[in-house]
């Protein structure tokens, strides 16, 4: 995600395919969808952006503020501009918006 922030897509996209294979909570594994699908459509691959967004919606069970991320991205590419209104928090257990 901080590659995300940082405007290094490419690397980010890398890190998210990989992450998709790997063992992850529900939750989390909804998040990477996301932010694959959020790297996608800033390259332009919008079918391959929607693929992911709506894997995340049909494994069900997804939390709200996530579901409506998910939800938005499928109802619209998203865009360089809002990446920069993303913050990053560590201090918490869920450490980003979304």
């Amino acid at each position: 995600i901080v590659n995300f922030i940082q405007g290094r897509i490419q690397e980010s996209k890398s890190h998210f395919d990989s992450a998709v294979r790997g063992r992850l909570t529900h939750h989390t594994q909804g998040v990477v969808h996301l932010f694959l699908g959020r790297c996608l459509d800033l390259e332009g691959q919008r079918e391959r952006a929607l693929e992911a967004y709506q894997q995340a919606l049909s494994a069900g069970g997804v939390e709200p503020r996530l579901k409506k991320a998910l939800q938005d991205g499928v109802k619209k590419p998203y865009r360089d501009q809002r990446r920069s209104s993303l913050h990053l928090d560590l201090q918490f257990p869920d450490a980003f918006a979304y």
